[in-house]
């Protein structure tokens, strides 16, 4: 695939390239040179296991931006608990969309974000309702320029393709972010850029070429899995 070269603007906004955009979701096209930039940016990820806690906090390597958006990616091995988020900024956040139950031995999936984030060193705290039996895998994503949450959706099952399900996007140069948990070896899907790989799962973003429904899709060597994804619209 051929990444989008930077603007003389994007190159004056950000430090780095933005995001390329791809032509299809499905096949993973060539990018198109007509196709339109995003104002969003990726900054920054980190990931861990909390193990059987019930809680757990985890920092950025760099202090955070103010006014970014900080994706939470979570999975854990207890079907009964829920999840909840906060910060050492005092940041809101939101479930964007979960749980979502793997087939058994049921694996639940959440992704939660908190929208223009004051700016500074961070810690992100995520807690359950009830302890994990052994796993608690955590996906802190930040990114620049993102105002809002626009739609998502997330789904869960057995083959070896993964898919969010459509996600309804209403305009072009929204973030697609996906997170594909199985229980053996995910791949991005086409089109979509590699965050993540922590404990064989993936994180993925990609940018919209124009309004219509996208999915967060992925592949996978196991024989369970879900698959989630958000669309979050730009500056």
């Amino acid at each position: 695939m051929r990444s989008a070269s930077c603007s003389a603007l994007a190159l004056l906004a950000f430090t780095g390239c933005l995001f390329p955009s791809v032509d299809d979701l499905s096949s993973g096209g060539d990018a198109s040179p007509d196709a339109p930039q995003s104002s969003i940016a990726f900054v920054q990820v980190t990931s861990t296991d909390f193990g059987a806690s019930p809680s757990g906090t985890l920092s950025f390597d760099d202090a955070v931006g103010a006014h970014d958006t900080i994706i939470a990616a979570v999975s854990f091995d207890n079907p009964s608990a829920t999840l909840t988020a906060s910060d050492s900024l005092g940041s809101v956040f939101t479930t964007v969309v979960g749980p979502i139950d793997s087939p058994a031995p049921v694996h639940r999936s959440y992704l939660v974000a908190a929208v223009d984030v004051a700016g500074g060193d961070d810690a992100v705290t995520l807690t359950l309702s009830d302890s994990a039996s052994a796993e608690f895998d955590v996906y802190l994503h930040e990114y620049a320029g993102i105002v809002s949450l626009d739609a998502s959706a997330g789904q869960a099952g057995t083959s070896t393709t993964m898919t969010s399900g459509p996600i309804a996007v209403a305009s072009a140069g929204e973030l697609v972010f996906g997170f594909a948990w199985t229980n053996d070896q995910a791949t991005a899907g086409g089109g979509f850029t590699t965050r993540s790989t922590f404990k064989d799962n993936v994180t993925e973003d990609r940018v919209t070429d124009a309004p219509g429904a996208y999915a967060a899709t992925a592949s996978q060597q196991g024989s369970r899995w879900t698959m989630l994804g958000g669309a979050f619209k730009g500056l």
